[in-house]
């Protein structure tokens, strides 16, 4: 009798839990104003893109994290982590802003590609993802910033 009572707490359990997370990703799965993002994206928002304004910003639960992605009114993609952190930034019609590019990775475009500037940065678990606006795509890695892949 016992044991049967235990299963029908451990069911109800469970189907709570299921309840609660599927609200709770209903409510991450969603356009929501930009007042919400978290304040290191808005510094960093204010810092490198003073003159742009979010179109659209949406709080999204993707691989068992929240993330923040932002479209700016000039075509701009960011993705911001659940702390603020950027995670990547695509620009549609111009150039990333060099502020954003890790200063070694910046001197290696420099010396290697002088015409060329950033389109798309992306920064992963171990590594920085650099597409040039020349379709040139590099891996640097994050923590010694040396080449660890170049794609043309």
């Amino acid at each position: 009798m016992q044991t049967k009572h235990m299963v029908r707490l451990g069911a109800g359990a469970i189907a709570a839990g299921i309840l609660l997370f599927g609200a709770w990703m209903i409510d991450c799965d969603r356009p929501v104003s930009p007042d919400r993002i978290p304040a290191a994206a808005k510094e960093f928002l204010a810092t490198h893109y003073p003159d742009s304004r979010p179109a659209l910003v949406k709080k999204e639960f993707e691989h068992l994290r929240i993330t923040y992605k932002v479209i700016l009114t000039d075509a701009t993609k960011l993705e911001f982590r659940n702390n603020g952190q950027w995670k990547k930034v695509e620009s549609k019609h111009g150039i990333v802003p060099v502020g954003i590019v890790p200063p070694p990775i910046q001197t290696y475009i420099d010396e290697n590609f002088p015409v060329c500037g950033v389109s798309e940065l992306k920064h992963g678990r171990r590594s920085y993802e650099v597409e040039l606006n020349n379709g040139i795509d590099l891996t640097f890695d994050d923590s010694d910033f040396f080449l660890t892949d170049y794609d043309d």
